[in-house]
Order: C-alpha cells, then structure tokens, then sequence
C-alpha cells in the first residue's frame, strides 16, 4: 500500500500544508521547522532527502562515534523460519508472540518452537494486541463489517477472561491497559455502498480490566464523524487522536484538552507523561495533562508507523525516510531515505536501528549518527511485523507467509 492509498483508506487526501498543534489548542495550516516551548529555535529541517543514496541526508553528528569507528557493516544470517502468518510480532520476556489470523502463539526465540496457541477468534485476524506482566489483550478486526472484538486472556494460564465487541470492525490501534482500565478504538473506513453513514467513522471506549464491562465512552473527538487513529492513557489523561485531538480526564470523564483539525493518522507513543503525536507532516511533543505542546518538529511526510523511543532517541518512519530526534528538544538528528514506504516498525539491537520496507530491503544505521551499515533484498514480500531480542541476539522478521529470526552479525 503506498501514501496515497493509506490516505485514501482513512478518508483522508493529500494536501500541500499539513494541520499541527498549537500549544494554545488552536490548529495552523503549512509545514513547520521544529520548535520549542522555550529557548532558541532549533534547525530547520531543509528539503526532502534524494532517496538514490542511503547517505544523502544531514546528520548532526560531524564526527565518527566510537560505535561508527568499531562496526563497518551489518549482516543478519538466518536462524530459523516459521510457516506463519505475522501481522504482529512482540518480544516480551523470554517469549515471541505472534499475532496471526485466528489466534497469538508464544513461540521460544532462540529455536522457533512454538510452545503455546491462544485461540483468539477464526474468523479474525490479531494484528492488535498488548502483552503485559499478568495479562494479553487482544484487538481482532473482523471480516465482512462485523464489529471488532476485543478480548483478555490471562497470561500464564492463557484463558479468556471476558470479550467485548467494539462499534465498528476495524482497530487501528493495540489495546491500551492503564491501572483498573483498557481503552479500545475501533473505526469502520471500507463500508459498503448500502451503509450509509458508517464509513470513517471512530470511537473509543474504556472498558474495565478485570470484567470488560464498558466503563465509559467519550464523544465529541472529531465531531463523531471521524476515524480514530489510536488513543494513549497517560498520566490520567485519556488522549483520543483522529480528525482532532482530544484529551479527557480520566476520572472526571470531562474534556481536558483539544485540538480541532489536527489530522492524526497514527497512534501516539505515550512515555512518562509525554505524548508524541504524529501529525501530517509534523511530530510533536505534547503534555498528557495540560496539553501543552512542548516542541515540534516538521517530518519529511505522513508517518507509516507509530513513533518509536529508543536508546533516547525518538524515530519517526514517514514515506520511504526513516527520521530521527532528541525527545527532549525535538532537534533532528539524521534521516534516512530507503526503497519503499514501511508499515512495520523500527527496531534497535545494540546501537543499530533495523528499518524494512514494504519491498522486502533491510536497512541497518548507526543508531547514534545514522551511518548506513546495510541495505539488501531479505524478501520478495512486504515486511508487515518485526521485533529485536537483545539477549539472544536476534531480529524478528515477519510476512503474510512465514516468520524469520535472524541473528546479528557486525564485522569491525
């Protein structure tokens, strides 16, 4: 799928200025050079890159860092392969879990034996879901219009604790679990002819943790009429992004914050009380409580893929660039063109950050500088899931056919 296709999928064209945040609540149209809540204006982030050659584009880093100096080239060398459909893939502990149409499996990193299988739902595919210490929570969008489910499982028995139907068949966004609480979003952005009224529609809801009974459902974010993109709960905040911006306090249940026409078409990554929201063509740091827009910094185009922080620094995949930024600031660091556009994320693996396109090209850069490190075909399909394993060493790679490991081999 390229931009203009995922534009059209959401309702959304493509415009010549793009819609961000003020820290006022109000919302400007045009492009932005990064800007911060006080103290100088940071550097401007110039014309796109020439997407020929992997080191086209500025970084900040004039000197070779010691990692620069010590790696001189990636190589990731198979390790084993799965015959199983990834739409997602997340490493937590000593597990592998895979989101595949119908079910989730915990699969052993280092031999790819699967040692588990949820059975979520046959007729859906898990491309949603969120794995923490004691629970699974699970997002399954549903074929032929039906509404969304949603699901919990308990983590060490693996039994289904309660489901609950979303408004529309469509998640664009994991399940979000914050203390008694998990928010859902569905939206609905392929309605047939005869469903009037349904299409780029969006909604959210908070449901109890333990039960999932429907807690709470908050409206007025993009006037009803909306797809929702992803929500974050954080520090009590409550943030719904789609056609606007909308923060809700969680307890009270009232409006906090709000941005009107300020597009969002992925979820925010939501760290310690601050919210990196991708806009069109902008990425900005905004506060959970007051809304308060703490920098932002301009984007080569639409992002692909949520925001990513690694190692302190904040990755933004747009189009075919692969950008970087201090989190704290919003100063770029060094972007990146590759191949084709990414809708799988980043990952990071001992200083290197790990980018895959949707023609099947790896990427590895120098976390630090962007220095490029590798860049071949690893598949003829497009890269739909990945997930790195530190302590073995390894990068997760999946496809609508098969899930590949791979280990990291560094020549200095």
């Amino acid at each position: 799928m390229n931009r203009r296709q995922l534009l059209s999928s959401l309702g959304l064209a493509a415009v010549a200025g793009c819609l961000r945040l003020e820290s006022d609540g109000t919302s400007t149209t045009g492009r932005s050079t990064t800007t911060r809540a006080a103290g100088p204006t940071a550097k401007s982030s110039g014309e796109p890159a020439d997407p020929t050659t992997q080191e086209s584009t500025e970084t900040t880093n004039e000197e070779p860092t010691e990692t620069e100096a010590a790696v001189t080239a990636v190589e990731l060398a198979e390790v084993w392969q799965r015959d199983i459909q990834a739409r997602k893939l997340e490493v937590d502990g000593d597990r592998l879990h895979v989101g595949s149409w119908g079910s989730i499996q915990g699969i052993d990193p280092a031999s790819g034996r699967t040692d588990w299988t949820i059975d979520v739902d046959e007729s859906g595919s898990v491309d949603r879901f969120t794995v923490t210490s004691e629970d699974v929570f699970v997002a399954t969008t549903k074929a032929d219009h039906e509404r969304a489910l949603f699901s919990a499982y308990d983590r060490e028995s693996r039994t289904r604790r309660w489901t609950a139907r979303g408004e529309y068949g469509n998640s664009f966004d994991d399940p979000r679990p914050s203390g008694d609480v998990v928010a859902v979003t569905t939206g609905a952005v392929d309605a047939k002819p005869d469903q009037d009224g349904v299409q780029n529609r969006g909604s959210v809801a908070v449901l109890d943790r333990e039960t999932g009974e429907r807690v709470w459902q908050p409206t007025g974010y993009g006037g009803g009429d909306g797809t929702v993109s992803g929500a974050a709960l954080d520090d009590g905040t409550l943030a719904v992004l789609g056609s606007a911006v909308v923060g809700y306090d969680v307890d009270s249940r009232s409006e906090r914050w709000r941005f009107d026409d300020a597009i969002s078409v992925k979820p925010p990554l939501s760290v310690d009380g601050t919210l990196y929201v991708p806009l069109m063509g902008d990425v900005q740091a905004v506060s959970a409580a007051s809304g308060s827009v703490q920098w932002t910094a301009s984007t080569r185009g639409q992002p692909t893929v949520r925001p990513r922080l690694v190692d302190d620094v904040l990755v933004v995949r747009t189009g075919d660039v692969v950008e970087t930024f201090d989190p704290e600031s919003g100063e770029r660091r060094w972007s990146r063109p590759t191949t084709g556009p990414s809708y799988a994320p980043p990952v990071a693996l001992d200083g290197l950050l790990f980018t895959f396109d949707e023609y099947g090209m790896a990427y590895a850069n120098d976390l630090e500088s962007g220095r490029g490190l590798l860049s071949e075909t690893l598949t003829e399909e497009r890269v739909d899931a990945t997930a790195a394993d530190p302590e073995n060493g390894l990068v997760f790679v999946g496809t609508a056919d098969e899930v590949t490991a791979y280990r990291v081999e560094t020549q200095r």
